[in-house]
């Protein structure tokens, strides 16, 4: 029972209890109601700040206040089972499980353990520079993700033909790969950078559509063609130093270094 009808039900003899057209249960039934109204609103703003709780149109708050960004394409249910499960999955905030965490949102799936010496291989693979090392010497700050290609096979990315193939210029897809959009883009660059290491540097996303990765976990660093495969996608998260394979940039902390368009 709410207020309204406790407030009739307790009405005196002498405020017309059992009068039902009576001005005392009018009264009563009124002012019962407005508490009534005031309470569901309490309820709900307390509520609102539970993701299992909340309505669909405060998840974006609730994901705000747990540093979770809703991917593109994620249901209100899916990006809700993760936001619930935001306190353990944060405790890895600035470790490799930490970035690798971004993709499962796309059915992609990390090392176990996500070291550089897992047991079981994931889908999604985030690498320290001395695991890489393409330059023949160490900038220790560098990481890479790389995604294989059951990773994208899983994410649906698949390669979008060739130079001449048909296409749509303002479709918000990228170039060479299909399945794939500029908006998840900004969502990977953004939650990297809000989830790297404070002295990590992120370079750069490589998916391979097809075939394997070079110098990935159980590949071969002198695999024959892979390096400048067609089917090899690299996606810049910040400006680099001296690889122009990554495009040329400014100095690694010159403002707007961040490729990802996210500002503190």
């Amino acid at each position: 029972m709410g207020y309204a009808g406790n407030r009739k039900a307790k009405l005196p003899q002498w405020l017309d209890r059992d009068n039902p057209g009576g001005m005392g249960q009018s009264y009563q039934e009124g002012t019962g109601e407005e508490q009534d109204a005031n309470d569901r609103l309490l309820k709900g703003g307390v509520s609102a700040r539970f993701a299992q709780f909340c309505p669909e149109d405060a998840l974006q708050l609730a994901g705000a206040d747990r540093i979770m960004d809703r991917a593109p394409v994620e249901t209100a249910d899916e990006y809700r089972a993760r936001l619930v499960q935001a306190p353990d999955t944060n405790q890895w905030i600035g470790t490799r499980r930490g970035i690798a965490d971004i993709f499962a949102p796309y059915g992609l799936v990390r090392d176990e353990p996500c070291t550089d010496s897992p047991t079981t291989l994931g889908t999604v693979h985030v690498l320290h520079d001395y695991e890489i090392d393409w330059d023949w010497y160490s900038w220790w700050s560098r990481i890479f993700i790389l995604i294989d290609e059951a990773g994208a096979a899983v994410a649906g990315w698949t390669s979008d033909g060739t130079w001449d193939s048909f296409g749509t210029w303002d479709d918000g897809g990228l170039w060479d790969i299909d399945g794939l959009a500029a908006v998840d883009v900004q969502y990977f660059r953004k939650e990297i950078r809000r989830r790297k290491s404070i002295i990590a540097y992120p370079v750069v996303i490589t998916i391979a559509l097809e075939g394997e990765l070079w110098d990935t976990p159980g590949g071969l660093w002198d695999d024959p063609g892979v390096w400048d495969d067609p089917n090899i996608i690299y996606l810049p998260i910040g400006h680099v130093w001296d690889e122009p394979w990554l495009g040329s940039a400014p100095e690694w902390d010159s403002p707007g270094v961040w490729s990802d368009g996210f500002e503190e």
